[in-house]
């Protein structure tokens, strides 16, 4: 189970409070037995232009897909590994 305190903190890194950035986390599938995939988008909050997404399942954390600022990563292992790449690669970029 993903603990969303640490998602938390790591999305609050990505889009810091005052900047124009923020995420929103929702449920896009759920077989109602276990089983659910969350998918984190970030957007520019004066245009709603969306420019990340990823998608993972909340019991493993296992990722998906995600894309970030046309940018696709590959070789995705857990939700809190691919937030701390995607924030190393913001940070540099």
């Amino acid at each position: 189970m993903v603990s969303f305190e640490h998602l938390n903190g790591i999305l609050n890194k990505i889009t810091p409070a005052g900047g124009n950035d923020t995420f929103k986390i929702e449920c896009i599938y759920s077989d109602g037995q276990g089983y659910t995939i969350l998918m984190i988008s970030f957007f520019n909050i004066p245009d709603l232009k969306t420019f990340g997404r990823i998608a993972f399942e909340e019991e493993s954390g296992k990722v998906q897909k995600c894309v970030f600022r046309n940018h696709c990563f590959r070789d995705c292992g857990n939700i809190i590994d691919t937030l701390l790449d995607v924030y190393n690669y913001q940070r540099s970029a």
